[in-house]
């Protein structure tokens, strides 16, 4: 009687019972076959121990947990006693074997800190991918507003006004609204334009619907989600003839956001400080989008260096240098008359008619109550140029193409391209 190693192999060797207990090579070799059927060869009966009860006999008689099973199986087999201490040392040796294939806390520690340095030099990555994604659908976004605007000025022979609302003379009865809802027909939002009542203000009961509806085009996918108000004070007339204009209490007027405007024109302390030959006589209604429609032959700057839409992200909470200033903030870093004395920003709302802030600039540090700052993009989302972009902010050029301005570019240079007739020599490139 012998054990024989499994078959089918070159250099298989026989051990039979008077032979010395197997050392760790003879049982090094045992263990790479452990996967295969083990063949006992005896002089009687010939036959395949399946590899699920040759591991159960090797538990049973290398730990010692049954001990008197593993003589039945000697018995059973016609296996004499003497092949105990040869089974028992070698599956000893095997067992021992098993057991250094174990990581010691050394290197799982190791390995720990190869995995965190991988995952730090590949998060960068990923974050940059995400974010020029982001930007590229922002810019697509502001693409998509600006063929709708084009359109709207082949339909009618004039671009938009910014906004709609009472005013002193005729207009007094006007009612409230944006020129996003003028352009809605020629961004395929035919439906929610005609579901939206012309006849009451954005803000009535009648169109809470309507501009509730967040429409992705008009925001930035790198802004977060937030919820859009205005915080305002709302100006009538009681007729036509009315000069003196009736103001009501600050209130709360809800609304979708959107994180793009237009720039309606340069604010009145900026405008005193830039050089004489840049200075303005109307300065807050230079821009293209202003409180009356203008022609498209009005653009005398050139469309390609004229700004027509840019970003204001975030509203209607305050972003300053990319840190949100919560409720109750003190003192008061934000503009407005004393009544603002909380940091909602106004003209968050894509239906609002708060639309088209002055450039006015902000101090580096995003402060805008202290008027005008040197400051032109990305310190402060207090209606001036702000993005949550690396860099800069998107910007629509009045002939449709959209370009990224600088965070550096200088204020004047700034205040340069958003007039529409201004002359002078300024390019959207740093």
């Amino acid at each position: 009687m012998f054990f024989k190693e499994p078959g089918g192999r070159r250099g298989g060797r026989s051990f039979r019972k008077s032979e010395d207990l197997p050392n760790s090579r003879v049982c090094g070799s045992l263990l790479g076959y452990w996967d295969l059927s083990w063949v006992f060869t005896l002089p009687s009966l010939h036959f395949v121990l399946p590899r699920e009860k040759f591991w159960t006999f090797v538990r049973k008689l290398c730990f010692g947990t049954d001990i008197g099973l593993c003589w039945e199986v000697v018995n059973l087999h016609g296996l004499e006693p003497g092949w105990m201490p040869w089974f028992r040392t070698c599956f000893s040796i095997m067992k021992r074997s098993l057991r250094s294939f174990g990581f010691t806390l050394v290197e799982l520690l190791v390995v720990i800190a190869i995995i965190g340095i991988l995952v730090g030099l590949l998060l960068p990555a990923v974050q940059a991918a995400r974010e020029a994604a982001r930007r590229m659908q922002c810019s697509n976004n502001l693409k998509q507003i600006g063929l709708a605007l084009h359109n709207y000025e082949s339909a009618n022979r004039v671009w938009p006004s910014q906004a709609l609302g009472p005013s002193q003379g005729v207009n007094f009865i006007a009612k409230r609204s944006s020129w996003f809802v003028s352009i809605l027909p020629y961004l395929e939002q035919n439906s929610l334009y005609n579901n939206y009542n012309h006849q009451f203000h954005w803000h009535a009961a009648t169109n809470a619907t309507a501009v509730s509806l967040n429409l992705p085009m008009f925001r930035c996918p790198s802004a977060a989600d937030r919820k859009g108000l205005e915080w305002t004070v709302l100006v009538d007339y009681a007729n036509a003839t009315t000069s003196t204009a009736t103001l009501s209490s600050r209130v709360f007027l809800d609304g979708a956001v959107t994180d793009y405007t237009n720039v309606g024109g340069i604010g009145t302390q900026l405008n005193a400080i830039l050089p004489a030959e840049q200075r303005h006589a109307d300065p807050v209604n230079c821009g293209i989008l202003k409180g009356t429609a203008v022609r498209l032959s009005e653009v005398t700057d050139g469309l390609s260096n004229t700004i027509l839409v840019v970003e204001c992200a975030g509203r209607p909470d305050l972003y300053q240098n990319g840190k949100k200033i919560p409720d109750g903030t003190t003192p008061k870093t934000w503009s407005g008359t004393a009544s603002a004395t909380r940091p909602f920003p106004t003209g968050g709302v894509w239906a609002s008619h708060l639309k088209g802030f002055l450039i006015d600039g902000a101090l580096p540090n995003g402060n805008t109550a202290i008027r005008p700052g040197t400051c032109s993009i990305n310190c402060s989302n207090d209606n001036e140029v702000y993005s949550f972009h690396t860099g800069g902010a998107q910007s629509l050029a009045a002939d449709g193409s959209v370009r990224l301005l600088s965070s550096s570019i200088p204020i004047q240079q700034l205040s340069a391209l958003v007039t529409r007739n201004g002359a002078e020599v300024a390019s959207m490139e740093q």
